[in-house]
């Protein structure tokens, strides 16, 4: 059975109430206390803008990346990418690399809803995996090849 993963969005309010001075920092102190940590924001935003998910992942430079994102990889992704790229390798194909920090950003569209499945066949729990696909592999191709791996094809 497909373990689907649901993302329930979520939705943040804000509700600015009474008057002006309840709004702001009381003093200069906590005034550049909400500046630094406006910054520490403004820079967490940007690391992640350099990822498609922080996930660590594999990468055929490019082309495709596969991100580590179920719980059952934690700690086995350098291992499980060098499995994959001496695979792929052997069979004529290119090398892949870790990227512990997640895929790159850039992607144009992803499969997901797969697992990856054991010696014989079944299913691996928590084992989720997503693959990006880049600018190099044509729409076309990757829905083919996420078709393929039986998963969810989706352009980003």
């Amino acid at each position: 059975m497909k373990l689907f993963w649901m993302t329930l969005p979520a939705m943040l309010a804000v509700a600015a109430c009474g008057d002006k001075d309840n709004d702001t920092a009381d003093t200069a102190a906590e005034s550049e206390a909400d500046a630094d940590a406006d910054a520490d924001a403004d820079a967490d935003a940007d690391a992640d803008a350099n990822v498609m998910t922080d996930s660590p992942g594999c990468e055929n430079t490019g082309v495709q990346c596969i991100s580590y994102a179920g719980s059952a990889w934690a700690g086995q992704e350098s291992v499980q990418c060098s499995a994959q790229s001496d695979y792929s390798v052997s069979e004529g194909g290119p090398a892949w690399t870790y990227v512990a920090a997640g895929c790159p950003a850039g992607a144009t569209s992803q499969c997901d809803g797969m697992l990856a499945t054991d010696e014989e066949g079944n299913e691996v729990p928590a084992t989720d995996i997503i693959m990006y696909y880049y600018p190099a592999i044509s729409a076309a191709q990757a829905s083919e090849n996420c078709a393929a791996q039986g998963g969810n094809f989706s352009e980003i």
